[in-house]
């Protein structure tokens, strides 16, 4: 079965490349490179080719975001924008169950799931259970990873306590009441 999926996605990273040359020049993001990207991210981890199902699952955010950022109405881009964060969060999962990571990665893998965080509460599609569950799922991980981040000695290093403090990427987790005392922690210690 592998070496179909292989072939699979080579043909998937065919037409990534061909929508990709096609928009070379061309600003605006396009749904289709979006689905593409992140079906070379579904592909790519399947075949354990994580480094390039990351790749791909940011790319697939990005653009999903400049879609629904030119158009908040965009439900196909809010939803395409989800579904890459939550697979990327689902791949640092699986990373840092294999593998002893660096403190970098740590802190970026919380961003990832502060982010996944942000995006189940807003998910209107999710049943008020689900959105719950997700939620305090992913606001936990964001805090574990932050925590092994700081066990790893990343907090050491100047400037990245106050970028704890500052990163966008932890916003949504910053205004619940149940992280600040562990976020005001984790800035304090180094």
């Amino acid at each position: 079965m592998k070496p179909v999926r292989k072939d699979l996605l080579e043909t998937l990273r065919g037409a990534y490349q061909q929508l990709s040359d096609q928009q070379r020049g061309d600003v605006r993001p396009s749904a289709g490179l979006t689905k593409t990207l992140y079906g070379l991210g579904l592909g790519s981890a399947d075949l354990g080719d994580h480094g390039q199902a990351e790749g791909a699952y940011k790319q697939g955010r990005d653009v999903a975001r400049q879609l629904s950022d030119a158009d908040p109405n965009n439900v196909s881009a809010l939803e395409m924008q989800y579904r890459c964060i939550t697979n990327l969060a689902g791949l640092m999962q699986t990373l840092a169950a294999q593998t002893p990571l660096p403190g970098g990665t740590r802190y970026l893998a919380a961003c990832v799931y502060s982010l996944a965080f942000a995006a189940a509460r807003n998910d209107a599609s999710l049943s008020v259970a689900d959105r719950q569950r997700l939620t305090e799922d992913y606001a936990r991980r964001a805090l574990a990873m932050l925590g092994k981040a700081r066990a790893a000695g990343w907090f050491r290093a100047a400037g990245r306590v106050e970028q704890l403090r500052t990163d966008p990427e932890f916003e949504a987790l910053r205004g619940l009441e149940d992280c600040r005392v562990p976020l005001a922690e984790l800035g304090q210690m180094k």
